[in-house]
C-alpha cells in the first residue's frame, strides 16, 4: 500500500514540478477583431461596396415605380412595353440583392480569415519574443455562439493588448509605407 502511494505522490508532484516553469498566455480573439485598425478599414472598405450597391438598386426600384406611374397613363402598347420593363427591373432588383447579401458575406468571410491569419503572426510573435510555451484562446465561434476554451486566467497571462498593439503598429507602419511609395 505504501508503494502504491509512493508512486502516485512521485506522479503528482513530479508532474506538477515539470509544468511549473511553463509560461502560459491567452489571446481575447474577437476583442482583438473588433479593434484591430485593419479590420475597421476592411469592413469599412466593405459597407462602401455594399452601400454603393444599394443605392444602384434604389435607383432601379424608382425606376420601376416610375414606370408604374406611366403604365396608368399610357396607352395599350405602351403598356405593355412598361409592363415587359418593370417586370425585367424587378427581377434584376430581386438578382442585385441577393448578390449584395452574397458580397457582403464572402468578402466579411474572406476579410475575417485576413485579420485572423494576422492574428495568429502575431501572436506567435508575441509569444515567441515574450518566452511563452503556450497561448490559448479565451473563446471560439461554436454552434451555439461564442463558447469558452478559456474560464479563468490571472490578468498577467492575458496577452490580448499586448498583440493588438503589434498588429496595429505594424498596420500603419504598412499603410505608412504605401504612402510612401
Amino acid at each position: 500500500m505504501s508503494f502504491k502511494l509512493t508512486v502516485f505522490l512521485a506522479v503528482i508532484f513530479g508532474g506538477s514540478m515539470l509544468y511549473a516553469d511553463l509560461k502560459v498566455g491567452v489571446v481575447d480573439e474577437e476583442k482583438i477583431i473588433e479593434n484591430y485598425e485593419k479590420s475597421g478599414k476592411l469592413l469599412e472598405s466593405l459597407e462602401k461596396q455594399v452601400r454603393q450597391k444599394e443605392t444602384d438598386i434604389k435607383q432601379l426600384e424608382e425606376m420601376v415605380k416610375q414606370a408604374e406611374r406611366e403604365f396608368m397613363t399610357a396607352g395599350p402598347v405602351r403598356k405593355e412595353e412598361i409592363l415587359e420593363q418593370a417586370t425585367k427591373s424587378k427581377i434584376e432588383i430581386e438578382v442585385q440583392k441577393r448578390l449584395v447579401k452574397e458580397l457582403f458575406n464572402n468578402q466579411r468571410d474572406r476579410y475575417r480569415a485576413l485579420v485572423v491569419e494576422d492574428l495568429r503572426v502575431a501572436t506567435e510573435t508575441i509569444a515567441r519574443d515574450q518566452s511563452y510555451d503556450l497561448v490559448l484562446r479565451k473563446e471560439v465561434p461554436g454552434p451555439r455562439g461564442m463558447e469558452r476554451t478559456v474560464y479563468f486566467n490571472k490578468d498577467s497571462m492575458d496577452i490580448t493588448q499586448a498583440v493588438l498593439d503589434y498588429l496595429n503598429i505594424k498596420f500603419r507602419q504598412e499603410n505608412q509605407n504605401k504612402l510612401e511609395k
